[in-house]
């Protein structure tokens, strides 16, 4: 069992609106797997975006430096709660489906953001 997952790059990247969509993307199935493997839980990504690194506690605080991002860090934060009756019947799986989440889903997902992805090339001057 993991609680995080982390990559490092050597070099600054360009994280696009897509990768990050992706990202988010396999945190929302591995969420799902999570309420298929416990009954009666939610999670879901909620904190999308440059890593908090002070939170302010108080008014003076919130004042005085206000809230403090890493932007150079992309973070997601994916919360879990006991569900209420409807969540609980929305994250219920049909009966044709498996009762237990499968490592294919979030892997074919993982695979499909693992392909190269080419972005701004040119080919000789115009």
């Amino acid at each position: 069992m993991v609680r995080k997952i982390e990559i490092n790059f050597a070099e600054d990247v360009e994280l696009t609106d897509d990768i990050e969509q992706q990202l988010l993307q396999i945190a929302g199935e591995i969420c799902r797997a999570y309420e298929l493997a416990h009954p009666g839980r939610v999670m879901w990504p909620a904190g999308i975006g440059g890593k908090i690194t002070f939170m302010p506690l108080t008014a003076e605080d919130e004042r005085e430096r206000g809230i403090e991002f890493d932007d150079d860090t992309f973070e997601i934060d994916c919360y879990a709660r006991e569900g209420d009756e409807t969540e609980r019947a929305r994250h219920t799986p049909p009966p044709w489906r498996p009762q237990h989440p499968s490592k294919q889903a979030v892997t074919a997902v993982a695979l499909q953001m693992l392909k190269p992805t080419v972005t701004n090339v040119s080919w000789g001057a115009r």
